[in-house]
This record gives structure tokens, C-alpha cells and sequence, in this order.
């Protein structure tokens, strides 16, 4: 179930907000460095599971109290990006959720370390993929 939820409940809101305003974005000028669409449809599913896998590991052996509300807190910020920069069309204010969901990564990753080093790894991916989706966004929001 840590795997499943985060799969299908960002399969399913990518779905949702790619059925909206798929040929909005693909209407705008792209940043450099833009990946084939493709590609998303590929990298979240395996982000979403290493979250999930990262978040099972942690739950195993939960030592923290509360460990699980930055996991949750961190997806629902995940989520919201989609809805604000697809559906809503609100780059600027989806740009700046980003780094506010690049913080809550970081802090998701400290504490998931101090009680399994291998969720830490496993965020890794997460954690630069969503550095990197930041450009994108700060790329789509300057040029259009």
C-alpha cells in the first residue's frame, strides 16, 4: 500500500490535469532542456513508487514520532503543483510552491535518514527531479 497510494494518486491527477490542458502546454514555448512528454509519463511512476518504498521502509521501523505528516504533507504539495501549473495555469504561484515543495523534501529526507539510510537514498531521484522540474517551471513561467 506505501507504493500503490502515491502510484495511482499521481497517475491519477497527472490524468486529470493532462486531459485539461494538454494542448495549452503544448502551445507554449518550451525552456531549453525540455524533456519529450513522454518522459514524464515515465519518471513520476518510478519517483511515486521510491517515495512510497522510502515511506515503507521508515514506517517499518518508526522511531520518530510524526514521521509520516512531512511524507504526507510533502505528496499533498506534490500534488497541488500539478493542479496550480497544468489546470490553473498559475506558473508564478506554482513556481513558487515548488521551492516551497523542494524544502519539504529536504526536510522529509533528514528525517527519514535518522532512521533508515536507504530512504534517504531513495529520495535522491525525487529530490533533483523536482530541482529540475523547478527550471522547467521557472523556464515555461519567463517565456510565456
Amino acid at each position: 500500500m506505501n507504493i500503490l497510494i502515491p502510484v495511482v494518486l499521481g497517475s491519477l491527477i497527472g490524468y486529470m490535469s493532462a486531459s485539461n490542458s494538454g494542448a495549452i502546454y503544448d502551445s507554449l514555448t518550451a525552456p531549453p532542456l525540455n524533456p519529450p512528454g513522454i518522459t514524464f509519463s515515465v519518471v513520476w511512476p518510478i519517483l511515486y513508487g521510491l517515495m512510497g518504498l522510502a515511506h515503507y521502509f521508515v514506517t517499518k521501523e518508526e522511531k520518530m514520532p510524526n514521521i509520516r505528516t512531512i511524507y504526507v504533507i510533502q505528496l499533498l504539495f506534490n500534488y497541488a503543483w500539478t493542479f496550480l501549473f497544468f489546470s490553473l495555469a498559475l506558473r508564478g504561484i506554482a513556481a513558487v510552491e515548488i521551492l516551497i515543495l523542494i524544502v519539504l523534501i529536504i526536510v522529509m529526507m533528514r528525517r527519514f535518514k535518522k532512521i533508515s539510510k536507504i530512504s534517504f537514498w531513495l529520495l535522491l531521484p525525487y529530490l533533483l527531479w523536482t530541482l529540475f522540474a523547478l527550471y522547467l517551471n521557472a523556464g515555461y513561467w519567463l517565456l510565456n
